[in-house]
């Protein structure tokens, strides 16, 4: 094995003090949030509860600033993370675990929170013993997916996180499906056990998640609807430094349809078609959202003189907000021959 390279190196040592700062509570975001000062507002209105139970930084930043504008309103605004202490979450990706880093996530969530000057509330403290669940290893894989647990389908809810984590679109052929999925709904059941002990110590008004497909948003909004209790999921937008939000589906389905349909006869006013034009040439461009692929270099093999390279950028099958959403053609083959013509 070769080594790395002196940009490779670069990398690891730029990551390397990134994760020193995070684990000590001084990374960039987290000055610059204690730089805010402390949020205010009378906290006389709405009771709001955001889920906030993993360290994926720019969500738990998005959290704190949105929980910042509702405070300055008036709302009177809680955080439920997790604290670790789960079998299996979706923190990371099998590739990356388990085991599951528990320490260092919650560790910079709730010094992320802290800086903004707000409390983390730990499921952890209300997760019941793990006495296991044998009763799952009498089921077959395909029988999971309809396991209950007190009207909650934690079978059909822990579908599209178990996909994620195993990087995979399709499990039929994965010899870590069964295994994990069984160890996502022992995880699963802990969870809906202390979203419900937490809901009855709060009663929030309205719980704002990430977009309600990942793993403790998902079992969250299932207990919430169980309750009526309304549900705000947003996800990041098509607009750089923008977010979507939704109520009744998965913000990130992105389901615009309504709205789009009844704007449908309306005459667009000179600067509205400026700015839509503007927006779609930048789709186009791929300049109207992340260009993580400005940063990549690729080696392409000598061609022939004259002959012409095309190159398709897929997306992932296993993105949540495209996990049983992919009807647009039969299979990636039958989208490959259609783009080739």
């Amino acid at each position: 094995m070769s080594l790395p390279t002196s940009q490779r190196w670069a990398e690891y040592a730029r990551k390397g003090a990134d994760l020193v700062l995070r684990s000590i509570g001084e990374a960039p975001e987290q000055r610059s949030a204690r730089g805010l000062g402390a949020p205010t507002g009378s906290r006389d209105g709405p009771r709001v509860l955001f889920i906030t139970p993993r360290d994926w930084a720019a969500h738990v930043q998005y959290d704190a600033v949105l929980a910042r504008a509702l405070t300055a309103r008036g709302a009177e605004v809680e955080f439920l993370t997790c604290g670790g202490g789960l079998e299996i979450c979706d923190r990371a990706n099998t590739y990356e675990a388990p085991p599951m880093p528990c320490s260092s996530c919650a560790r910079y969530v709730e010094n992320s929170l802290d800086a903004h000057g707000f409390v983390a509330r730990r499921l952890r403290d209300r997760y019941p013993a793990d006495h296991g669940w044998p009763e799952l290893d009498e089921r077959s894989r395909d029988e999971l997916g309809e396991v209950c647990v007190d009207d909650l389908p934690l079978g059909q809810i822990v579908d599209i996180p178990v996909k994620w984590f195993l990087c995979a679109g399709d499990l039929a052929d994965d010899p870590l499906g069964g295994l994990t999925t069984r160890a996502f709904l022992r995880s699963a059941r802990r969870i809906a056990v202390a979203v419900e002990a937490a809901l009855d110590a709060w009663t929030p008004d309205t719980v704002v998640m990430l977009n309600g497909l990942f793993l403790f948003e998902a079992v969250t909004w299932a207990v919430c609807k169980r309750r009526g209790i309304d549900v705000v999921t947003y996800e990041r937008a098509f607009r750089q430094e923008t977010l979507v939000f939704s109520r009744e589906l998965p913000a990130g389905f992105y389901d615009f349809g309504d709205v789009a349909w009844a704007a449908n006869d309306r005459e667009l006013s000179s600067d509205e078609s400026t700015e839509l034009d503007d927006y779609l040439t930048a789709r186009r461009r791929g300049d109207a959202f992340d260009q993580h692929w400005r940063n990549r270099e690729w080696t392409v093999e000598e061609r022939a003189v004259g002959s012409r390279l095309a190159v398709a950028f897929t997306n992932i099958t296993w993105d949540t907000a495209v996990l049983d959403r992919d009807c647009a053609f039969a299979g990636i083959r039958d989208w490959i021959d259609c783009l080739v013509r």
